[in-house]
């Protein structure tokens, strides 16, 4: 698992490769 933060958006991620987290949409739609 990690935590991404976007432009003031946090939200959870998987990890699928070392290079590529896999996230929801709704994580990062402002």
């Amino acid at each position: 698992m990690a935590r991404l933060a976007v432009n003031g958006s946090v939200g959870g991620a998987a990890l699928i490769d070392p290079q590529w987290a896999l996230s929801a949409a709704h994580c990062f739609d402002p």
